[in-house]
């Protein structure tokens, strides 16, 4: 749980940094994007990004995971965007379904270089 006392989080927010495979509006597989994850829990994740996105847009995002041969797809909804010093946008996902404690785990694992 956050420390924070206005923190409503359900689950821990875990510090990650690992590139996404694939961002891709829900509605169009035709153009897609490469974000950095910053952020996640078994609910949500917190991207990095070159672009906003409205609040509510769908998006569909894609991690290669250590064991895997296919890429581990997640459905989030945007929920906060906010632009930093650097013009990079943070965006809020929520996601359409938690993660499995071994998902959590398995994005959590460091990546190959």
């Amino acid at each position: 749980m956050s420390p924070l006392p206005n923190d409503r989080r359900v689950w821990t927010r875990y510090t990650a940094n690992r590139k996404t495979v694939n961002l891709s509006e829900a509605d169009t597989e035709e153009i897609s994007w490469v974000a950095r994850l910053q952020d996640l829990s078994r609910s949500g994740l917190g991207l990095l990004f070159k672009r906003r996105f409205e609040l509510g847009a769908k998006l569909t995002v894609e991690f290669l995971v250590p064991g895997r041969d296919d890429p581990l797809p997640l459905h989030v909804q945007v929920v906060r965007a906010s632009q930093n010093s650097k013009g990079e946008w943070y965006i809020g996902c929520e996601l359409v379904q938690e993660l499995s404690e071994a998902e959590l785990q398995d994005l959590l694992k460091p990546t190959s270089p």
